[in-house]
């Protein structure tokens, strides 16, 4: 009786010898490291992917990917651009029985997946950390953060003395902070990340209560990519590119939010007070 080890070999003998038919793209993947693979579309096998793409974009979206038996496992986040697109591996599947294969699951992160401005904010809790920075990243609207910061104190009082930090990126520090050859308007660099915003219309207003109930005042909500700083507050932020035609200036009304505390985007409830 032929082993499983065996079988298992022979397999992949076959699938080397045979490398251009198992697996058609060869490519650089996100962490540096070329692969051969093959990307392939569960959606395809009822013949309604590209329909399905603008009317259920989570299943719609999700593609599987297999790799050449030589070919080290990316781990999950990892991205390519195939012929499709971009994609994002999610997970893997368990081992086959049989030939002992492991699939990947991926996200085609595509226009196709935001129907509507609203949708994306809707579904956020559905996307991995990897999918939601690639999917801000096609957006193209970066988001500068600004609030407290720490400034230097004199004495020996250990207690932070924070300044303020505006959107043009200058720290205006408290009077008593201030020392020989300090002066308010110090500048810093402002980091620029990844982010998506969209006004908060009018029927949806009453769900955040008083809060959108001064309908003289443009509410809006942003997702920002989670690595910015915005676990201090206050938060400020100026959202530009995208759809927005202007610079946006925001001002956050809530802490930022993790959603589902899961590490994946910052969700922040703000005000556009100069959008009277």
């Amino acid at each position: 009786m032929t082993s499983l080890s065996t079988i298992r070999e022979a397999m992949a003998q076959a699938k080397r010898a045979n490398a251009d038919f198992f697996f058609p793209e060869k490519a650089v993947w996100s962490d540096g490291i070329e692969r051969r693979f093959k990307v392939s579309d569960p959606n395809r096998e009822i013949n309604t992917g590209p329909l399905r793409l603008n009317t259920d974009p989570i299943p719609a979206s999700l593609r599987l990917v297999k790799f050449h038996p030589d070919s080290a496992l990316p781990s999950a986040g990892a991205s390519v651009i195939s012929s499709n697109g971009l994609v994002v591996l999610s997970a893997y599947t368990d081992e086959g029985n049989l030939f002992g294969t492991r699939v990947g699951v991926c996200r085609l992160i595509d226009e196709r997946l935001l129907p509507s401005p609203h949708w994306l904010f809707d579904h956020v809790a559905q996307f991995s950390r990897g999918e939601m920075d690639a999917l801000l990243n096609m957006l193209s609207q970066q988001s500068r953060v600004a609030g407290g910061v720490p400034v230097p104190e004199s004495g020996d009082d250990d207690t932070p003395v924070f300044g303020e930090v505006s959107l043009d990126g200058n720290v205006t520090l408290p009077a008593s902070s201030q020392t020989d050859g300090e002066a308010a308007g110090q500048s810093e660099s402002l980091q620029r990340y990844p982010a998506y915003a969209r006004q908060i219309p009018a029927e949806r207003r009453s769900r955040y209560g008083d809060l959108g109930a001064d309908f003289s005042v443009p509410l809006w909500e942003v997702l920002v990519r989670r690595d910015a700083p915005l676990e201090r507050t206050p938060i400020k932020l100026a959202v530009t590119g995208g759809h927005l035609p202007a610079p946006l200036y925001l001002e956050a009304v809530q802490d930022a939010e993790d959603v589902d505390t899961l590490g994946v985007v910052w969700r922040v409830l703000c005000r556009a007070p100069l959008e009277r």
